[in-house]
C-alpha cells in the first residue's frame, strides 16, 4: 500500500478533511503530533486504530511540513494540509449539507 492509498478525502467523512483510510483520524491531527516531536509509537498509542505505517505515510506525503509548522506556528497547519492534497491531485469539492 502506498502512502497515497492510506489517506482518504471523502465529503461524507469528517466534512471532507483528509483522514487515515478506515478511521476518522484527521491527517492534520497527526501532523500536529509530529510537529510537537512525538514519535510514531506515541501517536499509535494515542490512536490505536493507526499503524506506524499510517503515521509514516502522513510524514512522507508532507516532506518538511513539520519543520515549516515549527517555524511558522499554528497558522501553517492549515496551509500544510492544503498543500499535501494539492500535490496529490485536484481536491474534491466539499458541499455543506
Amino acid at each position: 500500500m502506498t502512502p497515497h492509498d492510506r489517506i482518504l478525502r471523502d465529503p461524507s467523512i469528517c466534512g471532507g478533511e483528509p483522514v487515515i483510510r478506515g478511521t476518522r483520524v484527521l491527517v492534520r491531527v497527526i501532523l500536529g503530533y509530529l510537529a510537537r516531536g512525538e514519535s510514531a509509537e506515541t501517536i499509535c498509542r494515542e490512536f490505536p486504530s493507526l499503524s506506524e505505517a499510517d503515521v509514516q505515510a502522513v510524514r512522507s506525503l508532507s516532506p518538511g511540513s513539520v519543520e515549516r509548522r515549527e517555524r511558522k506556528g499554528a497558522k501553517a497547519e492549515e496551509s500544510d494540509s492544503a498543500t499535501l492534497f494539492e500535490q496529490n491531485g485536484p481536491d474534491d469539492e466539499v458541499s455543506d449539507e
